[in-house]
């Protein structure tokens, strides 16, 4: 087992703000150098499960079919990342080369963060924070990340390739008075490719568009045992 914070994760070069890379230095992996996908040395890179705050995540890339160019899950809204190649948990179930779990960012240790920014490859924003409600504690969690390639490619006489990708998650979570958490969230991608040859007498166009949502509760009795339900 690998376990990695939110601090580890920002130092390691070359992630290209896409937190799925990580797994190119973690032990016991591969990748091509231009797929988010790894694999385990010795499976296929369709053998490694993913979850995110506890939810199964299938395919989770922009350009699935062009080599997975990315993940879509922002570095700066992950928290923990747990890796296991070999052996792992049984909660974790169906695949067999390894698991790669993700926590969401929370704001408990940290305080409010909100930031936005413009690189090479996305404008995005992002907020992490807690309020009191009614004498509860509400968290949030907010990424939205839209690509700047396509204007990029324009202004460099590249007019060829047309690229657009936007994720975006939000996630909330209650904390009631009997020791429970209730929380929400969901994860969208919605992606588009067009290419055309210099002569225009080939065209491609690809579209994806992925939504997952889920509902969550979980129960902590006063010895520390916990009963967590996710639908």
């Amino acid at each position: 087992r690998v376990d990695l914070r939110r601090q580890d994760i920002e130092v390691l070069p070359g992630l290209d703000e896409d937190v799925l890379r990580v797994m190119r230095y973690l032990p016991g992996t591969a990748t091509n150098g231009v797929s988010a996908r790894a694999n385990v040395r010795g499976g296929r890179d369709n053998e490694i499960a993913m979850y995110f705050d506890g939810v199964p995540l299938f395919e989770p890339f922009h350009f699935k079919d062009y080599q997975a160019l990315l993940g879509v899950l922002d570095p700066g809204a992950i928290g923990r990342l747990d890796f296991y190649s070999g052996v792992f948990p049984a909660r974790f179930g169906d695949r067999l080369s390894g698991v790669l779990d993700l926590e969401p960012r929370r704001s408990e240790s940290e305080g409010d963060h909100h930031e936005i920014g413009l690189s090479l490859l996305y404008a995005h924003a992002l907020s992490v924070g807690e309020r009191e409600w009614r004498d509860q504690s509400v968290q949030w969690l907010v990424s939205l990340r839209h690509s700047v390639v396509e204007p990029a490619l324009k202004n460099l006489g590249r007019s060829g390739v047309e690229p657009d990708f936007l994720d975006g998650l939000g996630r909330v979570e209650l904390q009631t008075r009997t020791r429970g958490r209730l929380e929400a969230g969901f994860l969208v991608l919605n992606d588009g490719l067009e290419a055309r040859t210099s002569g225009e007498s080939e065209r491609t166009v690809s579209r994806y568009r992925d939504g997952t949502g889920w509902l969550g509760w979980q129960a902590t009795s006063e010895g520390g045992t916990a009963l967590r339900l996710r639908i």
